[in-house]
């Protein structure tokens, strides 16, 4: 079982289709994911038995200071026998967004040309 790492910044508000390679000759009956699935608002496609469909959405960036802004995320896949394998665990980490000033702010003030 194989769970991928999205390869490109992630930003707030993203959704991510999640990659998931899975190997069984017995089929599978239950996948159960672990970690930060309710800060990720982890959700299934039209088949949760099914290693497709599954998304994350990235949550808001955390300003407060010492927030990680990182979160965790693995699965256990159980196969029609009743065995059960493990995933790796993936970090999934924000990129920090860049501070808009509005344009009313004393302190952004565009050149004046002279």
């Amino acid at each position: 079982v194989f769970l991928a790492t999205p390869p490109w910044d992630l930003t707030p508000g993203e959704t991510v289709a999640l990659k998931l390679q899975v190997r069984s000759v017995h089929g599978i009956r239950h996948l159960s994911w672990q970690g930060d699935t309710q800060a990720l608002s982890l959700t299934a496609g039209t088949d949760t038995r099914s290693t497709g469909g599954w998304t994350i959405i990235m949550p808001a960036w955390d300003h407060r200071e010492g927030a990680a802004n990182r979160w965790r995320l693995s699965v256990v896949v159980e196969d029609e026998k009743g065995q059960r394998v493990s995933s790796n665990e993936i970090t999934l980490a924000l990129t920090e967004p860049f501070i808009t000033m509005p344009d009313d702010n004393p302190h952004w003030q565009p050149f004046q040309e002279q």
